[in-house]
Formats: C-alpha cells, sequence, structure tokens
C-alpha cells in the first residue's frame, strides 16, 4: 500500500463528493430578471507542475467537461516549471468558443481566468504580491513571482449584476510541517500575500461590488479574510470563497464537488453558487 505524505493529507482535507467527466451535473437556466437567482459554477483547478504534458492536457479538458454549465474558472501554476506552453495551448483549444481567457499572457500567466461570456469583462487587473525568491538563476528559486489576477465580470443578459473575481496562488511549505532554511522567508512571504489579497478585495467591496475569489493558498486551515466570508469548503489548499459586502447582490452555495485530475495532491474544486440582485 502506497504511503501518503503530510502534504497530500493536508491538501485532501475536507474531500467531497466526486464529479468526473463521465458523471457531469446537470444545472437549470439561467435567470435574468432582478430577484431571480442565476446559477454560477466555479471551479479553482491547480493543474500542477512537472508532470507529463498529456497528463495536464487531459486534466484540463476534464475541467472543461465536467459540468453541462460552462464554468468561471480560476486557474493555478499555469505555465510553471513544465518547460512548454501545453497547458495554455490546452486551456486555449478547450475553453474557446463560449469562453474569454483573460491574464493568460500577461504577467499573471500563472494564474489566469476562464470567463463564460454569458459574463461581460468590464475590467481587468493584475496585482503584483512580490518577486521571485530569492534573486538569481531560475533554478535557485522557491517561488516565482506571485500575481493576483482580477476581473470585474457582469451578467451579459443583467448587467446591474456585477461581481469581482478574484484567482491567486500563494508560496508553498509554509505550513507543509516541515522546517528548512528558508522557512522564515516561506513565512513572510505567505503572510505578505495574504495582506495584499485582503486589501485587493476589500478594496472592491469599497467599490461596491461583491467578491468572489478562487486560489490555491497551500495553507489548508487559511483564517477568513473578512468578517463576512463565506467558503465553499471548510479547509484544504483550494479554495473558493466570497463576500457580498453591501452590493445588493446575494450568493449562496447550492452544492460542491470535486474533479479528480490525476495530477499531484490536488483535484479541482467546484462550488454551484447562486447570485441575484435584491
Amino acid at each position: 500500500m502506497n504511503s501518503i505524505s503530510r502534504r497530500q493529507a493536508l491538501g485532501l482535507a475536507g474531500g467531497v463528493a466526486l464529479a468526473g467527466a463521465a458523471g457531469a451535473l446537470t444545472l437549470p437556466a439561467a435567470a435574468s430578471a432582478a430577484g431571480d437567482w442565476r446559477r454560477l459554477p466555479v471551479i479553482t483547478a491547480n493543474i500542477g507542475r512537472d508532470v507529463p504534458r498529456d497528463v495536464r492536457t487531459r486534466a484540463i479538458r476534464r475541467v472543461r467537461h465536467a459540468l453541462d454549465r460552462r464554468p468561471l474558472v480560476g486557474w493555478q501554476e499555469i505555465g510553471e516549471g513544465d518547460g512548454d506552453k501545453a497547458e495554455r495551448k490546452a486551456i486555449a483549444s478547450q475553453f474557446d468558443e463560449g469562453y474569454r481567457n483573460v491574464h493568460m499572457f500577461d504577467e499573471a500567466f500563472r494564474v489566469p481566468i476562464s470567463v463564460p461570456t454569458a459574463y461581460n469583462v468590464d475590467r481587468r487587473k493584475i496585482v503584483k504580491v512580490h518577486g521571485a525568491f530569492p534573486e538569481g538563476p531560475r533554478a535557485d528559486w522557491i517561488t516565482p513571482p506571485r500575481y493576483i489576477s482580477e476581473v470585474i465580470l457582469s451578467a451579459k443578459n443583467d448587467p446591474e449584476l456585477k461581481f469581482a473575481f478574484l484567482n491567486t496562488h500563494f508560496i508553498a511549505k509554509a505550513f507543509n510541517g516541515e522546517v528548512d532554511s528558508f522557512e522564515d522567508d516561506r513565512l513572510r512571504l505567505w503572510r505578505e500575500h495574504f495582506r495584499t489579497l485582503r486589501s485587493r478585495i476589500n478594496r472592491r467591496l469599497e467599490q461596491g461590488y461583491p467578491v468572489i475569489w478562487t486560489g490555491d493558498t497551500n495553507n489548508p486551515n487559511m483564517e477568513k479574510l473578512h468578517d463576512d466570508e463565506e467558503r465553499a469548503f471548510a479547509n484544504g489548499l483550494d479554495q473558493i470563497r466570497w463576500i457580498e459586502g453591501s452590493s445588493g447582490v446575494e450568493i449562496e452555495r447550492v452544492t460542491t464537488s470535486e474533479i479528480p485530475l490525476g495530477i499531484d495532491i490536488h483535484e479541482a474544486r467546484v462550488a454551484i453558487l447562486k447570485l441575484r440582485r435584491t
């Protein structure tokens, strides 16, 4: 019997029912009138690194075909450490018709967002959290540059229904129970990322947008970023969370699931949310 590492155990914490490509979830049609609920599938998907190209491509295909409605997807580890552009090509191919792939060819390419065309991309922004560390050759890095990808979305058939969507990926191994010579640096950079993400969420809330965010937190028990933050999953590295704020948009969780990817310790996580203007 194969053993499981501490990091694997942390990553799998809070597991839920599985949803594979062979068993797609069936979702009812979206509503467009104020006061009616609109279904929004959200997926967070870490595609890993140092994984054969065909495995990564298959994982992206599984994310695309797991649901019968086009999901809003926050990706992590795209083009990170694999020495090719296979993941970006697979996303561009699988998430082509009916999608806009945002931030896939700018500095935040490691954490792009796939937006179904049922939503307008009103604004987009990237925020650099910190640079690669330590400075010097890529082979010496314990982390690449880290970014937060942002978009402001509005429903195409209900443009007054707007929300901010953020996606990100924290530095690894700050909370894996192991200690190395970079431990203090990992914790420092992780905490800087936490503060930056919290600041960006508060900024969008101040602007009147509800916020939905996805990401690989690399901390299975990460605390809330806001007092009113709701979580699709109680724990685990990969998170989908949201804050309504004072926007007049309600957000509720309908159901959650996972999509087996066959990569690393990560499964793609799914939250079917519903939104409405009040």
